[in-house]
């Protein structure tokens, strides 16, 4: 019987691929933050100085809603799982050096926290996964006009590694040996949630520029 079996012939629990599972249940919604937001610039080359802090703004803003519930979910992270490093202090700098002192950030709308294990994987992944899709960002911007016109300082947040991977491939290893169903349902959903986050982030940004 393979790992992403369901139940065993008498019924047990077994082990559960929820990795697969989160990934197919994302897919649609990375694809629309990658491609419909204002971050699908930082990927390219000819991305300006406009679009860059364009697109810095709301991401900071999620990523300190994200730092808030990953540090009151703390006693969720699985024994074994490196503890999670907020990004907002190190996004912060790069934000500051770009526009100065920002504006405040926008009150937090609900977000629901972290109360399993599973809802803490399914986070992890979305926000650790997205050092990936950082180091894109830092090769366009390293091939661009803006590494020029910008300091070190306002560019260093895309070069961070976050897990080496050991460590990601350990975070993959536990989302694709979950214990049941209910689980990796769990992980799937709470990913989502982390998206629709980044969604709303970005959507309310653009809203905040067209008023």
């Amino acid at each position: 019987m393979s790992s992403s079996s369901l139940f065993a012939e008498w019924g047990e629990a077994v082990e559960v691929d929820a990795l697969t599972r989160v990934r197919d249940g994302t897919r649609r919604l990375h694809r629309q933050l990658d491609r419909e937001s204002s971050l699908r610039r930082l990927a390219s080359p000819d991305c300006s100085l406009t679009q860059y802090r364009a697109a810095l703004v709301p991401l900071a803003r999620a990523y300190a809603r994200v730092d808030r519930l990953l540090i009151a979910g703390e006693s969720f992270r699985p024994v074994g799982l490196v503890p999670y490093r907020a990004r907002s202090p190190l996004i912060g700098p790069a934000l500051v050096a770009l526009v100065g002192r920002p504006r405040p950030l926008v009150p937090a709308d609900a977000c629901r926290p972290i109360d399993s294990k599973a809802a803490y994987l399914g986070c992890r992944y979305v926000i650790d996964g997205a050092q990936f899709g950082h180091a894109v960002i830092a090769r366009a911007l390293a091939g661009s006009e803006l590494a020029g016109a910008l300091s070190t300082q306002a560019l260093s947040f895309w070069r961070i590694r976050f897990l080496a991977p050991d460590e990601w491939r350990g975070l993959c290893r536990r989302l694709a040996n979950m214990s049941t169903r209910a689980e990796a349902a769990a992980v799937t959903l709470s990913a989502r949630r982390i998206f629709e986050l980044f969604k709303r982030c970005f959507a309310q940004a653009e809203t905040e520029v067209s008023n």
